[in-house]
């Protein structure tokens, strides 16, 4: 489906590859294949966010140039995310809500919408538009639009589809507000800490004065500068002059394409660099080992099992301490849940006096406050863990290398926790971001918890708070519709904020993020146990590996120590010429 690519990091990670299988070493071998494999379909994801009927389906047609073929009159309950990306074939697959499986189905019956939107996570379409053949790597994604439904919009923030590497916000010329869902849409997108780029289209906009189009670009740009780069370009397009979307592809999409290869190794660097290292700790080693006469290999084996049992214990004792940290990460989130409640209670209150439910604005301000708590609370606690695991295997491989210094390339390049838990996806993310950023994705609400590192599983930390202060607020809202006391609603509206819905919102918060947090905890620590199994078998398979080789002749034995050294300088080399 996806046009295979090498390039510099996947050239890299295949030497990577065959290095470690040259040692035996096939489970290194397996993930920097399986890194590769990544790299060569590597696509620069464009999400088109904005809201329902701001024209981006209309835009997306008008962009390809091959008729209506996305659907303009979607009902909002029954959209779901379609990427649109350039093939010599046109192609339609369908991804499966359950299982991800994909299954391809012909031009006829996507046009004929012959398949059940209920069951599907997203739709792909492969196209051999010529307006496309320019960006061959590049997804544009054609978003569920967003209402002032929280529903709606934490749908969209709690897909998948919704992580790219650049965004077009979509505006109608006939509704160009910037509306508070947006916004936070946008500070939960900008959460992940990587350099994101935006771009602005304003759609319909034929019929527009230059001093209407004047008036609508000064006002986008002074409301979204406090929120993303000011660099951010605005076009004004139009299906009725289909060249106006020339702009966005010559200015926006061609710039993306260009970048690809700059974009993909800001993404895969610390990754290879930190399988690359293990590599290269993995030969010191057996260098070491090759050199130890019969005397000192005795004494390193007794070394070896001791280290070993003191890494089990200090791994056993980390991921204890690591889970009491629980209850506090809770604690602080709801505290700042609290805060933010009782600091915002008077525009609730606002809202309540003029006879609306302020039920969209508490959820929009809990989502945003639970991100923020996970981020400076729970977040922390990760890296730390990850650190220390990290540090009791690296404590290992030093003490077994004697004097001999190891250079902690992880630390030393940005990577987060270094190698063997980066090398598994734990690693930086695009841009330098934290080692483990991905514990947001794009929101807390339904998002993955360092999907790399943990295998391949995916954590949701998914808070239901959607609607829960609806049962508190239906009496108060009946009492405003009859009382003529303003001095009295008012009252009464702190008192049921306070007394029930705020009290209703942080039990639930409460129960919920305890669950989930202790899931994401216990899923975090048995992949950072899986992996420093898989480092203490590698320790163990180098000294057995030595000690198989102790019957040798010690001409056989310099001539293996020639080879291994010859190769341990090849690869630090190698490792050099890609910056690590």
């Amino acid at each position: 489906m996806y046009e295979s690519k090498q390039n510099k990091t996947s050239i890299f990670l295949g030497q990577i590859a065959e290095w470690n299988e040259k040692y035996n070493n096939y489970p290194e071998a397996e993930k920097a294949l399986t890194l590769q494999k990544e790299t060569e379909v590597f696509r620069i994801r464009v999400p088109l966010i904005g809201k329902f009927s701001s024209g981006k389906s209309t835009l997306l047609n008008t962009l390809m140039d091959i008729g209506d073929v996305l659907e303009t009159d979607i009902d909002p309950e029954t959209a779901i995310p379609t990427e649109i990306g350039y093939s010599e074939d046109d192609h339609v697959y369908l991804y499966s809500l359950e299982d991800d499986s994909l299954y391809e189905i012909s031009a006829e019956q996507y046009l004929d919408r012959q398949y059940d939107t209920t069951k599907l996570k997203k739709i792909r379409l492969a196209v051999d538009a010529e307006s496309l053949r320019d960006f061959p790597d590049i997804d544009l994604v054609d978003m569920p639009g967003f209402d002032s439904g929280v529903a709606d919009h934490n749908r969209i923030l709690d897909s998948d589809a919704v992580k790219g590497t650049a965004y077009l916000l979509i505006f109608s010329s006939e509704d160009p507000v910037v509306k508070e869902n947006m916004l936070t849409i946008l500070k939960e997108l900008l959460l992940c800490e990587a350099p994101i780029r935006f771009a602005v289209i304003v759609t319909r906009a034929a019929r527009m004065t230059d001093a209407k189009r004047e008036e609508i670009r000064q006002y986008i740009h002074k409301t979204l500068s406090q929120y993303i780069n000011p660099d951010f370009p605005i076009f004004f397009t139009d299906s009725e002059q289909p060249d106006s979307v020339r702009d966005v592809c010559d200015k926006f999409l061609r710039e993306l394409q260009e970048e690809r290869t700059e974009l993909l190794e800001c993404y895969y660097h610390g990754k290879a660099a930190a399988m690359a290292d293990d590599l290269r700790l993995y030969l010191r080693k057996l260098l070491r080992d090759l050199e130890l006469s019969t005397s000192e290999f005795e004494g390193q084996t007794e070394t070896l099992e001791r280290e070993l049992e003191k890494l089990k214990k200090a791994i056993q004792k980390q991921q204890l301490a690591f889970q009491n940290t629980i209850p506090s990460c809770r604690d602080q989130i709801l505290a700042d849940v609290s805060n933010t409640l009782y600091g915002r209670e008077s525009s609730y209150v606002q809202t309540m006096m003029k006879g609306r439910s302020p039920e969209d604005e508490i959820n929009a301000d809990i989502r945003e406050a639970v991100i923020r708590g996970v981020k400076t609370h729970f977040e922390p606690e990760v890296q730390r863990y990850f650190d220390q695991i990290q540090a009791s295997i690296r404590s290992v491989s030093v003490t077994l290398m004697g004097a001999q210094k190891v250079n902690p390339v992880g630390a030393a390049a940005g990577v987060g926790i270094g190698a063997g838990l980066t090398a598994s996806g734990v690693a930086a993310l695009t841009g330098g971001s934290s080692a483990v950023a991905a514990v947001l994705g794009s929101s807390a609400l339904g998002t993955s918890l360092a999907a790399g590192a943990l295998g391949s599983s995916v954590v949701a930390l998914s808070v239901p708070v959607i609607g829960i202060a609806l049962g508190g607020l239906a009496a108060v809202l009946t009492f405003l519709m009859s009382s003529a006391r303003k001095k009295e609603k008012r009252q009464e509206c702190v008192q049921k904020l306070r007394a029930e819905v705020f009290t209703h919102i942080l039990n639930e918060l409460g129960r919920k993020l305890t669950d989930e947090l202790k899931r994401a905890a216990q899923v975090a620590s048995e992949a950072a146990a899986t992996e420093a199994n898989q480092k203490m078998l590698q320790l163990e398979k180098g000294l057995k590996d030595a000690h198989d080789k102790r019957d040798q002749n010690e001409a056989q034995l310099k001539a293996e120590r020639e080879v291994v050294e010859k190769d341990l300088a090849n690869w630090e080399e190698i490792c050099h010429e890609y910056g690590c």
